[in-house]
């Protein structure tokens, strides 16, 4: 396969999508002829012809070699069929069973250089150069009415108390949730909002009980206690859920920081790409 660079690849790293997306493109490098591809299992159809096989061949697409399993696919296969499984990391592939060939495409043979989008993003305002900011902030569901992170996936404002460097937060910026042990997803600032004083007429409340589900609005309606007053707004964009989530061990960190800054290398890192 000839070298190839991809940049600034969507959708997001750390999801199914994107080994879906980069397979989609670089298929015929690989040694393989799509026919078809879809949502159900197998992903894909294709035709192998490496090494001169030129045999039809399902294919499975996931992020994780082990998502495979944990998926059920293995469950899935009828007896005596076989499925090659195309995945980005290689992360879970001792429980594959031998006979199921596995190619995981972050293998530096593959030559794919994978970037940040936002990695070199600069932002002038006001004569000041800004650049993107990475930060581990933590979640708590049971301030969220109970929510789990995963219903931010279709709201677009975060509210935090978490104080930021000159209560800025550049765009293209990467806030990644703690809960617990646990890394739980992440999101890309769009803008930043800093408000000192809680909303006081009606319409200024009532807009603010619209722009803060689901975690000051459930099902039925609740009033909304404006002396829990949350200062900071994070518009955001590229909303993503790990799954699994990640260890926060896997960050050379106190186990008692809750709020910090990390460095992009820290970021690729949790997102399974160092």
């Amino acid at each position: 396969m000839n070298k190839k660079k991809v940049l600034y690849a969507r959708p997001e790293l750390g999801q199914e999508e994107f080994t879906r997306h980069l397979f989609s493109i670089y298929a015929n490098d690989l040694g393989f002829e799509i026919i078809n591809i879809q949502k159900k299992f197998p992903d894909c159809t294709a035709v192998d012809l490496r090494d001169g096989k030129n045999r039809i061949v399902n294919i499975e697409l996931e992020y994780h070699a082990g998502n495979f399993i944990s998926h059920g696919h293995l469950n899935q296969l009828e007896e005596g069929e076989t499925c090659i499984v195309i995945c980005w990391s290689g992360k879970g592939i001792q429980f594959i069973p031998s006979h199921i060939e596995v190619i995981f495409l972050s293998d530096k043979k593959y030559g794919f250089e994978i970037r940040d989008p936002y990695l070199d993003l600069k932002i002038e305002e006001s004569g000041v150069t800004q650049e993107p900011l990475y930060r581990v902030i933590s979640y708590v569901s049971q301030e969220a009415g109970g929510r789990s992170f995963e219903e931010f996936e279709r709201v677009s404002m975060f509210r935090t108390n978490v104080k930021f460097s000159n209560n800025e937060l550049p765009k293209g910026s990467v806030i990644v949730l703690r809960e617990h042990n646990r890394l739980v997803g992440e999101f890309t600032v769009i803008s930043y909002h800093w408000f000192e004083r809680p909303p006081k007429t009606d319409y200024e409340k009532r807009l603010y009980e619209l722009t803060t589900f689901p975690v000051t609005i459930n099902d039925t309606y609740q009033d909304v206690h404006f002396e829990n007053w949350t200062k900071g707004h994070i518009m955001y964009t590229d909303f993503k859920l790990y799954d699994p989530s990640v260890n926060f061990s896997i960050l050379d960190r106190s186990k008692y920081e809750r709020n910090f800054y990390i460095k992009f290398e820290e970021l690729q890192k949790i997102r399974g790409l160092v």
